[in-house]
């Protein structure tokens, strides 16, 4: 039985395991926040993003960014809002949050941000009846494992709750992960969408055709940092590159998240998951094949040892069948002649004799 101290000390360990997991948890989730923002904070990405999932179609010089600062300003609860564009020349917002977990107050947070955004456009702008009331449009990527299932207005929200009707208030639009195909995804062709395709692949398979036809694509260097960070952070594709190239990546990658200049051809991440995900498959089927090979040996030994048992009660002439239909199956499995001897009891005179009559 454990003393108490060591029951103490055994959970304190526990405990510590699991902050380390959780805080490595939260970092990894952090990480994969950033992808997205990232990529979407560059203007052609976002532009594409807009075609490929909403039907928008929009120039680079028709929208301007919000800085991080008003983002913060506006926002929910201290929380930055994720992406903020405006279309130049007009007063149309368009606000995109990413999720990789559903928030069930998203449909208060979005009509907080819409709130915020028409406060803060009074300060520029005149009060008048002519005044342009700013045009909202607001996004949620969902990238969580379920599919989004969060009310999309308030008023969804509290109908039911209450006798007087409640007002409408800003609905967000979702795009959600669970509602395109790798393939679909693949073929929009942008850095959002290669990332989306990584979250949905589930099977070494499908993560091996994936690798393959990214490997086939020419990346810009924006979509590589953008997948590379995937890889680094995804348990399942990071056990497929060797641990040396880990650490290696690892390095090159915290130097690129704190704006250090990298060659991201060192990274040549695709190639290598591709490698050894062959490598591996390649390692399983040899194994697979070892076995089916042992397992072949094993019968035959069976049969000969059956063989054997049944020789001993034959006559004479029976007997001699068998036994040289038994030396055949054992020459057949490369038994030695000194085994096949000692085996069925006989001398070198007798083998020679038996195997003259094998056909």
């Amino acid at each position: 039985m454990k003393s108490k101290k060591e029951l103490r000390d055994k959970e304190k360990r526990d405990k510590e395991k699991e902050n380390k997991g959780e805080k490595e948890r939260k970092r990894r989730y952090k990480v994969h926040d950033s992808i997205f923002k990232e990529e979407l904070e560059d203007k052609e990405e976002f532009k594409d993003f807009l075609k490929d999932f909403t039907g928008y179609e929009l120039e680079e010089k028709d929208i301007e960014q919000s800085n991080p600062e008003y983002r913060t300003a506006i926002g929910f609860n201290g929380k930055c809002i994720d992406i903020l564009y405006k279309v130049v020349g007009e007063e149309t917002y368009i606000v995109v949050e990413h999720q990789s977990t559903i928030d069930y107050a998203m449909s208060e947070r979005i009509t907080e941000y819409c709130m915020a955004i028409i406060e803060s456009r009074k300060k520029y702008m005149k009060l008048s009846k002519e005044r342009e009331a700013p045009v909202i449009i607001p996004y949620v990527l969902n990238t969580n494992k379920r599919k989004w299932n969060a009310t999309r207005t308030i008023k969804q929200k509290e109908d039911n709750k209450y006798r007087f009707p409640v007002l409408t208030y800003p609905k967000y639009n979702v795009i959600d992960i669970h509602d395109y195909t790798i393939e679909e995804l693949l073929n929009k062709g942008t850095g959002v969408s290669f990332v989306m395709a990584i979250e949905k692949a589930k099977t070494k398979e499908q993560l091996e055709e994936l690798m393959t036809k990214l490997e086939e694509k020419e990346l810009n260097e924006r979509q590589k940092r953008a997948l590379y960070l995937v890889i680094i952070n995804s348990e399942e594709l990071l056990s497929y590159i060797p641990k040396k190239e880990q650490m290696k990546a690892k390095e090159i990658m915290e130097k690129i998240m704190k704006g250090e200049e990298e060659d991201m051809e060192q990274l040549d991440f695709t190639k290598t998951v591709i490698r050894v995900m062959k490598e591996k498959d390649k390692k399983m089927k040899e194994k697979d094949e070892k076995m089916k090979e042992k397992d072949e040996k094993m019968k035959e030994k069976d049969e000969i040892i059956k063989q054997k048992e049944a020789i001993i009660k034959e006559n004479t002439e029976e007997k001699e069948k068998s036994i040289i239909q038994l030396i055949k199956k054992m020459v057949k499995n490369k038994v030695k002649d000194e085994d096949i001897m000692d085996y069925l009891n006989i001398d070198q005179k007798q083998l020679k004799k038996y195997k003259l009559q094998i056909t």
